[in-house]
């Protein structure tokens, strides 16, 4: 794991030191961002799934959601608690970005190069499984739309 870590560590020193000597543009560095995140992650999961499935496999799986599910309804609780005393606007977007994380975009690679493919399986699978249940909840709670319409439009 240390090991993980310096190696991340190292590539945020060389992405400061591109963009102090200005090597890479403000345009480069949002394609880049954008490959990333359109082409190589997409790839990686996608790699991570072509795997051996067993019993276990799936129970780590279903493991997986469950554990998302329910952090997901923490997060809703949680930001209601936290962000009470803010403005409507201001909570709402507070406790959105409680609710929506972006655990997907360095946490995919550090879950790869932790536990392997499995662990990115896992963990692209905790950050795209609970996306039905992260837009209901966005939709109901912080819209204040009721749940009912919003599976009535869904199921319609």
């Amino acid at each position: 794991m240390l090991v993980l870590q310096i190696t991340v560590f190292g590539i945020m020193i060389v992405g400061l030191i591109v963009r102090k000597l200005g090597i890479v543009s403000s345009e480069a560095r949002k394609d880049l961002t954008d490959l990333v995140i359109n082409v190589v992650l997409p790839c990686n999961i996608i790699t991570s799934f072509i795997t051996r499935f067993s019993t276990d496999l799936i129970r780590e799986c279903v493991t997986v959601l469950l554990i998302s599910v329910g952090i997901q309804i923490f997060s809703v609780i949680y930001g209601k608690i936290l962000y009470r005393n803010e403005s409507p606007d201001r909570s709402m977007n507070l406790r959105y970005g409680i609710i929506c994380s972006n655990a997907g975009f360095l946490g995919n690679p550090i879950a790869e190069g932790l536990y392997g493919p499995t662990g990115l399986m896992l963990a692209s699978k905790y950050d795209r499984d609970p996306a039905f249940a992260t837009k209901l909840v966005v939709f109901s709670t912080l819209c204040s739309i009721p749940a009912i319409i919003i599976w009535s439009a869904i199921l319609i």
